[in-house]
């Protein structure tokens, strides 16, 4: 008969090394989830930039402030909320 480390991955059982593991993966999600955003907001900026011709780069600007507040406010969202 199969035993129950077989039959469910370890990952998922719970001990004291998953709890950690837990809050690693959030941070790790969040911070590659700021940066990513940041960096197409900087592509898209700079192709709209380039596509308007404009004397100042707005959008190169605008869009990366943009990603950052927005990003802020979903980490303070997110990690305020209570574990259950």
């Amino acid at each position: 008969m199969l035993e129950i480390q077989e039959i469910i991955p370890l990952f998922l059982l719970p001990n004291k090394q998953s709890s950690k593991n837990y809050y690693l993966m959030r941070y790790m999600g969040f911070a590659t989830q700021f940066f990513a955003g940041i960096a197409i907001a900087l592509f898209v900026g700079l192709k709209i930039d380039k596509f308007f011709n404009f004397e100042n780069p707005w959008f190169i600007w605008v869009l990366p402030l943009v990603v950052i507040i927005f990003t802020l406010l979903k980490l303070i969202i997110d990690f305020s909320k209570k574990d259950k």
